[in-house]
């Protein structure tokens, strides 16, 4: 069993790594943009690894998951959205700009959430 301190340590240092890579995302999508691989392309080479590594995982997993399968189709699709709007964005505009709205997801969602569904501070 893995003491306390040694699992706060390594939960420390993969929001480090996490935060980094995230923080570092631009370089190859500029660098995909500079040799003529644009924007959306970009982001479908980006996370092709990706897509390899998972697919026979989630086929092995397929059973386990049936019965939420729609709840989690939507939520990969609304995943995935996001983060080819993120990744899009840092081709379109400065990196600066598209990480700080990024980063202010959580503050414009509770925007929208009081304006559209009448929502308020009362309610915690």
């Amino acid at each position: 069993m893995i003491n306390k301190n040694k699992r706060i340590g390594l939960a420390s240092l993969a929001t480090v790594l996490a935060a980094g890579v995230w923080g570092l995302f631009w370089v190859p999508v500029r660098y995909f943009s500079a040799h003529g691989i644009n924007g959306e392309w970009a982001i479908v080479l980006l996370y092709l690894p990706a897509l390899a590594v998972l697919v026979p995982l989630v086929w092995v997993e397929r059973h386990r998951n049936l019965q939420h399968a729609g709840n989690i189709l939507w939520i990969g699709v609304a995943i995935g959205l996001a983060l080819a709007c993120y990744g899009v964005s840092l081709e379109y505009t400065s990196v600066v700009r598209a990480t700080l709205l990024f980063y202010l997801t959580p503050v414009w969602a509770t925007i929208l959430g009081m304006w559209f569904l009448g929502r308020s501070e009362e309610h915690t």
